[in-house]
């Protein structure tokens, strides 16, 4: 069986407290990193090895005190044997 590894993109809407606790989940969550902030949103990449992962990140990023909303933006699916493959020039 082929591992599959998901890639998905998150916008993240929040109050300026919210940020410290996206912050603060973060700093734990080897899965997940912030990319980029400005304005109230930020944006989160999320790395997992199923749909199930994505919607557990979802669900622990909208359980943060001051945030007002997560979006999905992109998703990506792909054997993880083909991604560690060596591009060829």
């Amino acid at each position: 069986m082929t591992d599959i590894l998901h890639i998905a993109s998150f916008i993240v809407r929040h109050r300026e407290h919210g940020a410290t606790a996206l912050d603060g989940l973060l700093a734990h969550a080897d899965q997940m990193q912030c990319v980029a902030r400005a304005d109230g949103r930020s944006i989160v990449l999320c790395e997992g090895e199923s749909e199930a992962v994505l919607m557990q990140a979802i669900d622990a990023l909208q359980a943060l005190d001051g945030v007002l909303g997560v979006s999905l933006v992109y998703h990506h699916a792909e054997p993880s044997d083909e991604l560690m493959q060596e591009i060829e020039s």
